[in-house]
């Protein structure tokens, strides 16, 4: 990424930024945070769990679960992508040390193998559960799906195209557990549209978890407020839904609807805020990535003027850290 887009990004309206993006020529002076992505079929991906000893890691995490701690519901949605939601799940299963989680995985009518792989995994793993749509439902209302079927005392919304890191989970739910103020939390990543993205640098999983742990050891303990969170991967009490509401359905396939829940926990006095010492990779735009660029745009122009006009306000791009 060249120096003029950079700044673009930090500065200019978003339609802007777009078009800069697109027009000026990448930036291939640096490889950072690029970890590849498998390929094969559904009979593939759960190969692996076999053939690597994951599905006995996964049996031992899933049962039986410590009732002495309260449950915490991860609730990932999926829309093709197979390659990505394998990586997701497996890592999810491999690094979640948290003693009582669910999964609650909610397939928007899948055509590329997903809903075998995820029958195949629900029939070994007992704390995973597959809600599957018959049609694409989009992020607001799957996700809400999602919650209703949960039993968790903490709700985990968690994009399929993410890799968490050992102890994601522990930590982001113990400081959500210090203190009531605090309404939601996330993660440092390598690829956000606010403050919550860093600088970062690998090339596999095996770099990744080494970058994670030294992430950990430089800012243990150390977190920020912020204006909104990226809902690639935040964490909230359930009793939250309670007060403010779900997510609101009317922002469709996606964008906006994690604005518009962040800003109705900020005005009933919650505190939005940032693990530094939590970090997780987010390949970006999963589902979406397939769409045509001035489709994507289309919705989201449409969905900020949706959110601006609900609460007279002008929406503003966040500023990033790098």
């Amino acid at each position: 990424m060249n120096a003029l887009y950079q700044a673009a990004r930090r500065y200019l309206p978003q339609r802007l930024k777009f078009w800069m993006k697109h027009l000026l020529p990448p930036d291939n002076t640096k490889q950072t945070a690029q970890i590849p992505i498998p390929q094969g079929s559904a009979v593939d991906a759960l190969r692996v769990w076999y053939e690597e000893n994951l599905l006995v890691e996964a049996r031992q995490r899933a049962v039986p679960p410590d009732r002495r701690v309260p449950c915490a519901s991860i609730i990932m949605l999926t829309h093709n992508k197979l390659p990505l939601t394998r990586l997701c799940i497996e890592s999810l299963y491999r690094y979640t040390d948290y003693p009582n989680f669910e999964l609650v995985v909610v397939d928007n009518a899948s055509e590329d193998g997903t809903r075998d792989y995820l029958e195949g995994l629900q029939r070994v793993l007992s704390n995973l559960r597959v809600i599957f749509n018959s049609r694409n439902e989009g992020f607001a209302r799957a996700s809400n799906i999602g919650i209703m079927r949960s039993r968790g005392d903490y709700l985990v919304l968690l994009n399929n195209d993410t890799i968490v890191t050992p102890g994601w989970l522990a930590r982001l739910i113990s400081y959500v557990e210090k203190d009531p103020k605090v309404g939601m939390i996330g993660p440092v990543t390598n690829s956000a549209g606010n403050e919550q993205m860093i600088r970062a640098c690998y090339s596999s999983i095996e770099e990744l978890e080494r970058f994670a742990e030294q992430r950990l050891s430089a800012f243990e303990g150390r977190h920020f407020e912020i204006e909104a969170l990226a809902m690639f991967c935040v964490v909230f009490r359930r009793r939250l839904i309670d007060e403010i509401g779900l997510l609101d359905e009317r922002f469709g396939l996606g964008t906006f609807e994690d604005d518009d829940f962040c800003y109705r926990a900020k005005l009933r006095g919650y505190k939005l805020i940032c693990a530094e010492d939590v970090f997780v990779h987010h390949f970006g735009r999963g589902t979406t990535r397939s769409w045509d660029d001035r489709e994507y745009l289309k919705l989201f122009e449409h969905n900020r003027r949706l959110f601006e006009r609900k609460w007279g306000v002008r929406w503003r791009p966040a500023r990033l850290r790098v």
